[in-house]
């Protein structure tokens, strides 16, 4: 098919069902169109350790962006600012077009949020219609755009209505959970008096805030009002329900992949197009909970037992995965083992996915000293396991640059999801899964099964170079034993 386009997308796993909701946009952006989709996605935070954090992003690199036609950054997802301009810088020293999502790439296409008009209409309803004026405001990262966005407007209401602000009054939790269940601990432990709102940078940080007022015994929003972003689902069956904003992030995917397939096709597109935000008031700035709350909450808890079944399904397969693995004696077990383990259980993997090696995993197993690569990816990947439409293939080796080894049915639409697997940095291999955008239904779990693969294959290899290290030293001992 050489008229088929091949479309990259960068991410990070972390943003939950923003990631869906944006990839559920681009499909239907591109569903009419012969493209093929590669996504790079990684989970990186900011308090994992500098080796880790490199690990992770290293999969940005896998993609040979002279084989691609464009690329969409999600911008707001990825933290790091130095990796978001070298993924354009790659992109235009490849020649194709980019389109950013929250970022504030000057020399790229995008399509941003109205962060702040959002942000400013719920600041002002809390302002007006609650008359709080003693605020706190939990932000994500310092360098976080679309978090210094809402907080700016939330000072800017402040201010232009003759109140003030005090920098003191902010909390930079680096979007990590742990990080605000130990600031607010602290707050309250120390019998800190609660402001009258805390306004949070987005809807995951909004819901830990309630959770840890709740454990002191106060209530949201009797004796402290909290507000998110994002307006997500959870947030919206949460009891309270959050007051929040939606950003339409389907929109947003719809958008970019649009305005990306027409700058490939030529076509001259506004440099930035700015689409809009919704204000949604909840229970938990002691509003009467939305229209759809009681519908949704009734729906959630209909499929609370599948979900949890799923759950349970989905980490005894990672802890069956550790378990079979350990029990291999040498690499070619390995891949004996993954089919047994897809002939077995195969209730998350899907039809179509494949488990990519570098080539340094075999030869450290067997006693190589060489380092793993810290930036990239060999030009050849060994293949430990390859399954395209429950079709399985044995394939030892491939080049890298086309990084899924079989694709079947090339006259389809695909999507490819591709993860990291590292050790402490240096780069093992990677995992794509195909063909299955219910991936993005909790995008965390792919993270998660790439962290336990690696971990599995590491331990491995370890256990094999240990025994083959014990051999030897027997082998001399008893060599001398015999002279």
């Amino acid at each position: 098919m050489d008229n088929k386009k091949k479309l990259a997308v960068f991410a990070t796993g972390w943003s939950n069902q923003l990631l869906e909701k944006y990839m559920n946009g681009v499909r239907l952006a591109t569903e009419d169109i012969n493209t093929d989709i590669y996504v790079f996605a990684c989970y990186p935070e900011k308090a994992d350790s500098e080796e880790f954090i490199k690990g992770e992003l290293n999969i940005y690199n896998l993609p040979d962006l002279n084989k691609f036609d464009g690329a969409l950054v999600m911008c707001n997802t990825i933290d790091y600012p130095d990796v978001i301009k070298k993924i354009c810088d790659r992109c235009d020293n490849a020649g194709i077009p980019v389109v950013c999502t929250g970022g504030d790439e000057d020399t790229e296409y995008s399509v941003g949020i109205d962060n702040y008009s959002g942000a400013k209409t719920l600041c002002e309803h809390l302002y007006f219609q609650h008359g709080i004026r003693d605020f706190f405001f939990v932000a994500g990262s310092k360098e976080n755009v679309d978090s210094n966005i809402r907080l700016k407007a939330l000072k800017d209401v402040i201010n232009k209505n003759g109140g003030s602000f005090s920098d003191s009054n902010v909390f930079y939790s680096d979007w990590s959970p742990k990080t605000v269940i130990q600031f607010m601990n602290g707050w309250l432990e120390n019998k800190k008096k609660l402001p009258e709102a805390i306004v949070c940078a987005n809807d995951e940080l909004a819901v830990i805030v309630c959770e840890e007022i709740k454990k002191y015994g106060f209530k949201v929003p009797r004796d402290v009002v909290v507000t998110g972003f994002d307006n997500l689902l959870y947030a919206q069956v949460y009891d309270p329900s959050i007051s929040s904003v939606s950003q339409q992030f389907d929109k947003i995917g719809y958008e970019s992949a649009r305005m990306l397939v027409d700058l490939i096709n030529g076509k001259d597109c506004e440099r930035h197009r700015v689409l809009p935000c919704k204000f949604m008031p909840g229970e938990s700035c002691g509003c009467m909970e939305g229209v759809n709350t009681v519908s949704i909450r009734k729906e959630i808890s209909s499929g609370r037992y599948m979900d949890s079944l799923n759950n349970s399904s989905f980490y005894n397969k990672l802890s069956m995965i550790e378990r079979n693995i350990m029990h291999g004696k040498c690499y070619d077990d390995i891949k004996k083992i993954f089919k047994e383990l897809n002939d077995e259980f195969n209730m998350y993997e899907g039809k179509s996915y494949h488990i990519i090696l570098d080539p340094l995993y075999k030869e450290k197993m067997y006693g190589s000293l060489s380092e793993y690569r810290i930036e990239g990816y060999a030009d050849k990947m060994d293949v430990i396991f390859s399954i395209d439409g429950g079709s399985y293939k044995t394939i030892d080796s491939f080049d890298t640059s086309e990084i899924v080894p079989q694709i079947t049915d090339k006259n389809k639409n695909h999507l490819f999801i591709c993860l990291p697997m590292q050790e402490m940095g240096g780069s093992i291999g990677y995992i794509v899964f195909a063909d299955d955008y219910s991936k993005f239904n909790n995008p965390v779990f792919p993270g998660k099964y790439a962290e336990k693969v690696s971990s599995a294959l590491i331990k491995l290899q370890q256990t094999i170079y240990t025994k083959s290290l014990i051999d030897k030293l027997m082998k001399l001992t008893n060599d001398d034993k015999n002279i």
